[in-house]
C-alpha cells in the first residue's frame, strides 16, 4: 500500500475509534470526570479477564491522550502494588512503544511541527545526540507521557535504546503512582512504597542533569524557556 495511503487510512481508523469512544461514553452520560471510575468498575466486573483488558487499554490509550497517570493509580486501586506493578508496567511498555511507531509512520511531519513548538523538549538534533540519556531523563522528569513517545519516533531516536530508557526510566515513577493508587486499601504501605522510589526517581534525575552532557542541556532549555515566559 501506498505510504501516503496507510497514513490516510490510519487517521480514519484514529477518528473512528476516538469518536467511537466518545460517542459512547456520551451515550452512557459519563462525564470525563467519571471516566477513571468507570474504567475500574468495568476491569473489575470482567473478572479472570480484567488484567488483559486493563493491559489492551493501556496500551490503547496513548492514542487518545487520555491520563497515564489516572491508569497508573487505577491499577493500585483494583490488582494492589504487586499486581498493579506486572500489569502496569506491561501496558506502559506497550503504550510508549506503541506512540513511539505512530510517531516514526504516521503524522511525522505535523508531530515534529508540534514538537518544535514545545520550548520544554530538546530539539531532534539533541535527542538524537545520546537518545538513550534524552529519554531516560525525559521518563524521570515526568515530560508528558505520550508526547516523549511520539516526538522520539519523529525524530527517529533508535528504537532500541528508547525502549530500553522507557523500561528502566518509568519504574521508579511507575511504582511510586501504583502504590498510591492503593492508598485506601493500605494507607501506609501505600506511602511506604511511594515516598522512596518517587525521592529515587527524582535523585537520580538530579544526577544525570548535573553529571552529563545531555543532562545539562537540559537544564539549559528549561532556563532559557523560563526567561523567555518572563
Amino acid at each position: 500500500m501506498n505510504p501516503k495511503v496507510l497514513k490516510i487510512v490510519m487517521f480514519a481508523v484514529w477518528v473512528m475509534l476516538f469518536g467511537g469512544v466518545l460517542l459512547f461514553l456520551r451515550s452512557r452520560g459519563i462525564p470525563a470526570s467519571m471516566i477513571p471510575e468507570y474504567i475500574q468498575a468495568w476491569v473489575q466486573s470482567l473478572g479472570f479477564w480484567g488484567p488483559l483488558a486493563y493491559i489492551s487499554l493501556y496500551a490503547l490509550r496513548t492514542l487518545t491522550f487520555f491520563s497515564a497517570t489516572a491508569f497508573t493509580l487505577i491499577s493500585g486501586a483494583i490488582f494492589g502494588p504487586f499486581w498493579g506493578i506486572v500489569y502496569t508496567i506491561v501496558g506502559e511498555n506497550l503504550a510508549a512503544n506503541l506512540a513511539f511507531v505512530v510517531g516514526k509512520y504516521f503524522g511525522k511531519d505535523v508531530i515534529v511541527k508540534a514538537g518544535d513548538q514545545l520550548s520544554f523538549f530538546p530539539k531532534g538534533e539533541k535527542l538524537r545526540e545520546n537518545s538513550f540519556i534524552s529519554v531516560l531523563l525525559m521518563r524521570l522528569l515526568f515530560f508528558p507521557f505520550d508526547w516523549v513517545g511520539y516526538l522520539s519516533g519523529a525524530y527517529n531516536l533508535k528504537q532500541r535504546e528508547f525502549a530500553l530508557a522507557t523500561f528502566i526510566g518509568i519504574l521508579p515513577g511507575l511504582i511510586a503512582f501504583v502504590a498510591l493508587g492503593d492508598i485506601f486499601a493500605n494507607p501506609l504501605r501505600s506511602l511506604a512504597i511511594f515516598t522512596p522510589f518517587f525521592l529515587f526517581g527524582l535523585g537520580v534525575a538530579y544526577y544525570l542533569k548535573k553529571h552529563t552532557k545531555t543532562g545539562q542541556e537540559f537544564q539549559r532549555i528549561k532556563e532559557e524557556g523560563s526567561s523567555t515566559v518572563k
